[in-house]
């Protein structure tokens, strides 16, 4: 990743919520997500390993996501990580399943910490309706 300001290229080691730990050579910086780009420039080699190659994979991410059947903590563990992914990958739009019990309170609860998020709301019942959640970002 790049970091805006300094056009420093590092290594992210993990996301959480909005914020990344991205190492700089020795240096390990948490960085919110607005302020990194991917950088996937012939001349960046710095950090072609592992990590680089499991960053590469998260930009083909799906749109949707189907929580339905899980346990609660199961779920908000799956949709930050989701969403994590969606920020770094700038999916501008993307679908939650969630069906219309607990987990729809609880994904709608987990959306407000996100402030990147412009604004989220059920789809048509054609869509999933209240059994569904479409986020914007």
């Amino acid at each position: 990743m790049k970091f805006i300001e300094t056009n420093a290229i590092g290594i992210v080691e993990e996301i959480k919520r909005n914020k990344a730990t991205v190492l700089f050579g020795n240096i390990r910086s948490v960085i919110p997500m607005e302020d990194l780009i991917l950088d996937i420039s012939k001349d960046n080699q710095v950090g072609m390993n592992k990590r680089k190659m499991d960053l590469k994979d998260r930009e083909q991410i799906s749109n949707e996501l189907d929580l339905r059947g899980m346990f609660q903590q199961e779920a908000m563990q799956e949709l930050e990580q989701f969403i994590d992914r969606a920020l770094l990958n700038n999916v501008w739009q993307f679908k939650i399943i969630h069906g219309t019990g607990v987990l729809k309170k609880a994904v709608w609860n987990a959306l407000r910490n996100f402030k990147q998020l412009d604004k989220y709301y059920h789809p048509s019942k054609e869509s999933g309706g209240e059994g569904a959640t479409v986020v914007q970002v």
